[in-house]
């Protein structure tokens, strides 16, 4: 069965049946040598570029609510992270190997077809605390630790994906966070009360202190959070969707 000629992004996709147009683009191939430009430096600054958010700030202020003390929080972070960091360069190997995408390594499990569906889906009470406060950086990283490979395909050599991603997530994280406990547990101090969000925080120090100096500070550091945001949704997440969206629709995406 073919398709209409207006259906195919790939120009040799007209040739092909309507079963083989399915399963074929130009971006779900293996990466050629010439795109394998990501180095051990290419990881690490991406991955720092996603450790730095709002959301990684305020992780061990659940976890201090919870009951744990800061430093035990942060050693959750630690632990979480590295886990997620063996799991992520676990999977990323078949991509910074054959350098494919998740959709077409996901196929080597599920099938040609049956890969779709992923695609589609993606103690005492102080030990019970720890392994929540683990599970919380661990659950944040489900989707990343699955489709890495999307990110590691790029790579120039199968080693410059790994070790690279081994140190800087569990690094990048706890840092983050370091900062993130540091500031909630001073406002403790400053403000009688803690507060972990730095956006509430932010508007705290404008209503405290509304001078020309701390609008100015506020602008910046606000602005320096928007873009983190900002680079973590388009680094982390359009990669990923371009990949899944190439893998459902290979005639019409690339």
């Amino acid at each position: 069965m073919k398709l209409p000629s207006w259906f195919y992004a790939d120009h040799l996709a007209k040739y092909y049946s309507g079963r083989e147009a399915l399963l074929k683009n130009e971006d779900l191939k293996p990466v050629e040598y010439e795109r394998r430009l990501w180095g051990p430096w290419n990881f690490v600054a991406f991955w720092l570029a996603d450790s730095i958010n709002i959301n990684t700030w305020m992780i061990i202020s659940s976890m201090v609510v919870g009951g744990l003390a800061w430093w035990e929080a942060w050693l959750c972070v630690w632990i979480g992270f590295t886990i997620v960091a063996i799991f992520i360069c676990l999977s990323g190997r078949i991509g910074a190997i054959y350098h494919i995408p998740f959709p077409v390594a996901s196929r080597s499990s599920f099938g040609l077809f049956g890969s779709l569906w992923p695609i589609l889906n993606r103690g005492s009470l102080r030990g019970w605390a720890w392994m929540s406060g683990i599970m919380s950086c661990v659950s944040s990283f489900s989707t990343l630790m699955v489709n890495n490979p999307d990110f590691t395909r790029f790579a120039t050599r199968p080693s410059a994906a790994f070790w690279p991603q081994l140190l800087t997530i569990p690094i990048g994280f706890a840092v983050t966070c370091f900062f993130g406990v540091i500031v909630g547990s001073s406002s403790n101090v400053i403000f009688g009360q803690p507060i972990w969000s730095p956006l509430d925080l932010l508007s705290k120090l404008l209503d405290s202190q509304p001078s020309a100096g701390t609008r100015a500070g506020v602008f910046f550091i606000s602005l320096a959070f928007a873009l983190a945001q900002l680079g973590v949704n388009i680094a982390a997440n359009s990669i990923s969707a371009g990949s899944d969206l190439t893998a459902l629709l290979p005639n019409s995406l690339s």
